[in-house]
């Protein structure tokens, strides 16, 4: 089967660079409603097949993202609370360079395998991980019910799930092969980009990244984890780059 996932439109805190997580966050700005409108004409570019099932997590950018789609296949939108992004705890809302890299160290520890480091008044990996896991488990389910509901094989059902960044990049890191940890740390998951994988449940390959075949995305293979975490100077540029908008 084929599992669809596609990362939220553009926010505010996008553009400023704010640790929003928590429910319901910031809704789409102008911008993110029209990168969510064009994701049709994108899937069609892509030539993605009709999806069984569309699911969200529980924040109301990826609902509002996954709607246009999901109007156009005729779909329900599904939410599903293990889907939303990892938690900011105590870092939420904020956006100054110690925040940001407290937060991005910490998925760091985690994708070197130290999940029960939490994140500061949130939660560790292993939750993140097994709540995530739940969620596209819910989706993979539905959609094969879905494939079956029409006379179609179990194996060819596809399942979109419209989720976050951060989390995007950790689930995949963790659960499906073919996503190095330098193409997680250096080619960043978009707003509204896709991320495409073949197989089932435990047996994930990578297809898509970004909207573009994995294997044509150069990989420096000298890149360390620590480079998931970027320079102040780095995080300045970033910042006047998005206030200059």
């Amino acid at each position: 089967m084929k599992l669809i996932m596609v990362r939220h439109g553009q926010t505010d805190a996008n553009i400023h660079n704010q640790l929003d997580t928590a429910c319901p966050g910031l809704p789409l700005d102008e911008t993110g409603l029209e990168q969510a409108k064009n994701l049709v004409e994108r899937w069609q570019e892509l030539k993605l097949p009709r999806p069984h099932v569309i699911f969200a997590s529980n924040l109301d950018r990826t609902q509002q993202t996954a709607a246009p789609l999901a109007a156009h296949y005729e779909l329900d939108v599904q939410v599903h609370e293990g889907l939303r992004e990892i938690g900011a705890g105590d870092l939420e809302m904020k956006n100054d360079y110690d925040s940001i890299v407290k937060y991005l160290d910490t998925v760091r520890q985690w994708m070197q395998g130290q999940l029960k480091v939490p994140m500061p008044g949130g939660e560790n990996g292993a939750q993140v991980l097994a709540r995530y896991d739940a969620g596209i488990e819910a989706a993979v389910k539905a959609a094969k019910l879905g494939a079956m509901g029409l006379g179609q094989d179990e194996d060819e059902a596809i399942a979109v799930v419209v989720s976050h960044g951060a989390v995007l990049r950790y689930w995949n890191f963790l659960r499906t092969k073919g996503t190095s940890f330098q193409l997680v740390a250096t080619v960043p998951v978009k707003n509204t980009s896709i991320i495409t994988a073949e197989g089932e449940i435990g047996n994930w390959v990578l297809d898509l990244w970004d909207s573009r075949p994995a294997k044509e995305w150069p990989i420096d293979n000298s890149i360390t984890p620590e480079k998931l975490v970027p320079s102040r100077a780095a995080m300045d540029k970033a910042m006047q780059a998005t206030l200059r908008r």
